[in-house]
């Protein structure tokens, strides 16, 4: 069981199951090591289940939504540090607290990351991601309201973020929503991944295209509103084209013999020579179509 704060009360809840195997994960890697350094025979915990699991995706926090958590901000370091998290994509505390001013391109438009959970792996202790215009405006009033020396662009505290945001989130009339700041950094990767290629979408965020598709990308309402409204102007085009190819049809004159009136006027009888196609009504009234 584990204790964390629900509405302003302290309530017990049960561990997740990602929770779980995490930490038999670790236990896994310390009795290894043990195992290794020969002072024990065997590792008690290589039999429990810890390879990961896909995190709950339910809430997308919408452009519109995002403006409004932003308004409702009345700390301009609260602004930046969930702007860099829904606009950027960064990991918050362990990115946004460590990102300084000198890490901004401001010519170019980049942020260079450092990425502490990462930073074990060579390739992936730093990373570049891109500053899109919405956050560019706030990282300049920040800019402009940074105090002398101050080289840090979140100068806040770690304690107290959970609860300080789901008091932002009322205020912006969202209801709290489990894993914030992990539901914003997903955020940040589906929108992205709706505009650009995926493996640049990865990168930008700091980890492979299997873990965007395990963990992150989200399918969000307007992708079916979009959807939605496709398949309607399809069904209305379909209809359309159609009455036009039967309208066309109807003008290709036919004498009483069956035939089309182009044959009788050059003196056929409907008969073609040996070796001369047969014109045939149907051919026309589709060309007739496409030209209508």
């Amino acid at each position: 069981m584990t204790k964390r704060v629900v509405n302003d009360e302290t309530v017990e809840q049960p561990i997740s199951e990602a929770s779980v195997r995490h930490h038999c994960r670790n236990a896994k890697v310390m009795f290894n090591e043990a195992v290794e350094r020969e002072l024990i025979g065997s590792n008690p915990f290589r039999k429990l289940t810890s390879a990961t699991v896909a995190a709950e995706r339910g809430r997308y926090v919408t452009p519109e939504d995002t403006d409004r958590i932003l308004e409702a901000c009345t700390d301009l370091n609260w602004r930046v540090m969930i702007a860099l998290a829904r606009l950027a994509g960064l990991r918050c505390p362990s990115e946004t607290h460590t990102l300084t001013w000198a890490d901004v391109d401001w010519d170019r438009g980049r942020l260079d990351v450092r990425s502490v959970k990462t930073e074990r792996h060579e390739k992936h202790r730093r990373r570049v991601v891109p500053i899109v215009p919405r956050l560019m405006d706030i990282l300049q009033d920040a800019f402009d309201a940074a105090p002398e020396g101050e080289p840090r662009i979140v100068p806040l505290s770690r304690n107290n973020l959970h609860r300080t945001l789901c008091v932002i989130l009322k205020r912006a009339e969202i209801t709290p929503f489990d894993r914030p700041y992990q539901v914003l950094r997903q955020s940040c990767e589906t929108e992205w991944a709706q505009e650009f290629p995926q493996h640049a979408v990865s990168a930008w965020l700091g980890h492979s295209e299997e873990v965007s598709r395990k963990h992150y990308l989200l399918v969000p309402d307007e992708l079916f509103e979009r959807a939605a409204k496709s398949a309607a102007v399809g069904s209305r085009i379909g209809p359309q084209r159609n009455a036009n190819c039967v309208e066309a049809e109807s003008r290709v004159p036919v004498d009483d013999t069956g035939n089309t009136a182009c044959a009788s006027a050059n003196g056929d009888s409907g008969t073609a020579p040996p070796g001369t196609r047969t014109p045939d009504p149907l051919i026309k009234s589709q060309l007739l179509c496409q030209l209508s």
